[in-house]
């Protein structure tokens, strides 16, 4: 089992992994800590440091709230993921039921939430996958999948527009939805535009503890290493932003724990 120092350099230096996997990691690096002797007053400015680093996280940024807000023990953090265990189940479940009746997917990025929605759609699905440059963190998706009953098949991201018109629907996670529309992935947003040019519903699957009540311009602000689309020695400057804003009015739906909602406040 890695260390607790080991666990928070992880947490700040992961770029692939979707929200819910970054929540369980820092679920299990703080549970460590804790084990460890360190105080909570101590726990919580670390806590503030990965939200620092993953701003548009919005399960990270509450559960900082809610856990800084009270005594923190093991019991109240238990109870925390639990509860959201039981959100991300229900709100995958309903996702999984409107699947069920598609037949051919388009999904982008690497979401935890879409991947348990897909596997519980028991008729077979055949699913395009975009790469998701600049991390590829969709080919982790696209692996995941392949051990599935469903056909997976894998592309780059700027194929995703010519794939269009062969899917019923697209897809996608996302890691923060507020009064702005929802912040996900960089390339979703043209995606759910052009989804609707082609006369494709788009929808998004979440549970409460994503919704931000403030918007915060943080949260489309982080960028990846410049080198990860640019390895030369020429003064080539490179913008390498991770997240965009899906506006209201380009979204056709969220399954939450609740169900299915046009808005984007979770009812």
């Amino acid at each position: 089992m890695l260390g607790r120092v080991n666990v928070f350099q992880k947490l700040i230096r992961d770029n692939l992994s979707g929200s819910s996997t970054i929540l369980r990691m820092t679920i299990d690096w703080m549970l460590i800590s804790l084990k460890e002797g360190v105080t909570g007053e101590s726990i919580l400015n670390d806590l503030q440091s990965v939200c620092r680093h993953h701003p548009s996280m919005a399960l990270i940024q509450n559960l900082y709230r809610s856990v800084g807000a009270l005594s923190l023990n093991e019991e109240r953090i238990h109870a925390w993921m639990e509860t959201y265990r039981q959100h991300e189940a229900e709100a995958c479940g309903h996702f999984a039921r409107h699947l069920s009746n598609m037949k051919t997917v388009l999904v982008h990025s690497n979401s935890s939430l879409l991947f348990s929605s897909l596997q519980l759609v028991t008729t077979p699905l055949t699913v395009f996958c975009t790469e998701s440059r600049p991390a590829f963190e969709g080919r982790l998706l696209a692996e995941a999948l392949s051990r599935t009953h469903h056909t997976v098949y894998l592309i780059s991201d700027m194929a995703a527009f010519s794939v269009l018109p062969r899917v019923d629907i697209l897809a996608f996670g996302c890691d923060s939805i507020t009064d702005h529309g929802i912040v996900n992935k960089i390339g979703t947003a043209p995606l759910t535009q052009s989804s609707r040019v082609h006369g494709k519903q788009n929808y998004f699957v979440a549970t409460s503890e994503k919704w931000l009540p403030l918007w915060d311009d943080s949260l489309l602000e982080r960028q990846g290493p410049p080198q990860e689309i640019y390895h030369g020695s020429l003064p080539v400057h490179s913008e390498n932003y991770y997240f965009d804003l899906t506006r209201p009015g380009e979204i056709d739906g969220i399954f939450w724990e609740t169900g299915l909602q046009t808005g984007l406040y979770p009812c």
